[in-house]
């Protein structure tokens, strides 16, 4: 899988982003002897998902963790991501803006091509059961990185392809599909035109704004 390339900004209208100082978030969200990775913020900033490894384990698991009077709550296993099903990748954790809805890429599900693209939903306090998107987002290929605009009307994800880069990282297109009003089901994605999709890109998200596109690229 492709992760870690230059990061870029495709901005839909000029904004002016300030630094700000990298704090390391302490215990429980990190721990000494594990590895956490890929967190995804709500747009409140109050729910967090990531996964964590621990020692030698072979799997990474879903958390979860909220924000409670200026603190992290200890991080609770996601049931309905975690399965006893080991060895078969499970990852690219993206939460929406709400909270309310978790998309994913797995493998153990049965589903279209190697890597598909699940989502779990939140109703009331109760994450329901993960359900593989099928197609049209899902291929005979592998798709990955998948997160939902602010809105929850569009997804965008990767979409990996037979090119590599020189390091012999897979490559992928980042596509966007809408979703059909008051249903659960998407239209045909679409890839995003030059000057977006140029190499290889990933980890497409769309900022709080509606109309700024951060991704990966190489």
């Amino acid at each position: 899988m492709v992760k870690i390339f230059t990061v870029l900004v495709f901005f839909f209208s000029t904004l002016f982003i300030s630094a700000q100082t990298r704090v390391l978030v302490s215990a429980p969200l990190n721990n000494k002897g594990g590895q956490e990775f890929s967190p995804s913020i709500s747009g409140d900033g109050k729910t967090m998902v990531f996964l964590s490894k621990l020692g030698d384990a072979h799997d990474a698991e879903f958390m979860i963790s909220y924000l409670r009077s200026g603190a992290w709550s200890k991080p609770e296993l996601l049931p309905t991501i975690n399965t006893q099903i080991k060895t078969i990748y499970t990852g690219d954790i993206s939460i929406s803006h709400d909270g309310n809805t978790i998309v994913y890429t797995s493998g153990k599900y049965g589903g279209i091509g190697g890597n598909d693209i699940v989502m779990t939903e939140k109703k009331g306090n109760v994450w329901q059961a993960s359900i593989n998107l099928g197609k049209p987002i899902n291929s005979a290929g592998q798709e990955g990185d998948p997160s939902l605009s602010p809105d929850n009307k569009y997804l965008f994800f990767v979409r990996y392809t037979t090119s590599k880069t020189p390091n012999g990282l897979t490559c992928g297109k980042l596509f966007r599909a809408e979703r059909i009003t008051g249903t659960a089901m998407w239209k045909e994605p679409i890839a995003l035109p030059s000057p977006i999709n140029m190499t290889c890109e990933c980890n497409p998200r769309l900022a709080a704004d509606g109309r700024t596109l951060y991704f990966a690229s190489m």
